[in-house]
């Protein structure tokens, strides 16, 4: 545990160049003092000597074995220790400049909002709109975990994510978000979107589900799309 910082959470699975962007972009364009939690899900060595260059900037867990998302981001939030919110985020992402900030402060400025993810997602299911403090958001029924920010006390509530066999991907998420609505916590979104999902295929080179509303967001120049 590292006081007053925020955990984000990385769970990774190869996909090497993804993982390199989402890492530079995630210390480039973070403004709030955080520390990264890095679990290989028994990555190939490749990735696994990148992550080891990481190891003074980040703690990296090594998976022995396959275990599947939900497990990773279970083993990360077991030694994030104490704090107001947890960052969970995939390893094919791009982060614009403040993302953190502004999502920090649409948990700030609106108590309800158990889950606030960076980007809509085409199955996110918006469900109407809430304003406060001059910032509007949008509801969801569901966020990604390609980008969530969870509070601590969500997190009490609906915690630990569920795991599911390593082939269904997203499930995980799907589950958290349905027990966050049921314990009566809102899912938001800035209209905007802060973060970019880049990984149109999953690993096991299957398009993801939503990969035709992957494609329409507009990348910054020069972002890595695979």
């Amino acid at each position: 545990m590292q006081e007053n910082k925020l955990p984000v959470i990385m769970p990774v699975k190869d996909r090497l160049e993804l993982t390199k962007q989402t890492v530079d972009s995630l210390f480039t364009n973070t403004q709030v003092p955080f520390y990264l939690i890095i679990i290989s899900d028994a990555s190939e060595e490749p990735t696994n000597a990148y992550l080891r260059t990481l190891s003074k900037q980040a703690k990296i867990i090594f998976m022995p074995e396959n275990k599947g998302s939900a497990a990773c981001k279970n083993a990360g939030m077991s030694i994030a220790g104490d704090s107001e919110y947890y960052y969970v985020t995939d390893n094919d992402m791009y982060y614009l400049k403040g993302w953190d900030e502004i999502l920090l402060e649409i948990m700030e400025k609106f108590p309800t909002v158990g889950v606030v993810g960076g980007r809509n997602h085409g199955y996110h299911g918006i469900i109407g709109y809430k304003e406060a403090g001059g910032i509007r958001i949008q509801l969801t029924l569901q966020q990604a975990g390609f980008s969530m920010l969870i509070r601590k006390k969500a997190w009490l509530d609906c915690g630990p994510f569920l795991h599911f066999s390593p082939h269904e991907l997203g499930r995980e998420d799907v589950d958290f978000c349905n027990k966050v609505k049921e314990a009566g916590w809102d899912i938001a979104q800035p209209i905007e979107p802060v973060v970019f999902h880049c990984g149109i295929k999953n690993t096991f080179n299957q398009n993801t589900a939503g990969a035709e509303s992957e494609l329409t967001q507009k990348f910054p120049p020069g972002v890595i799309v695979r």
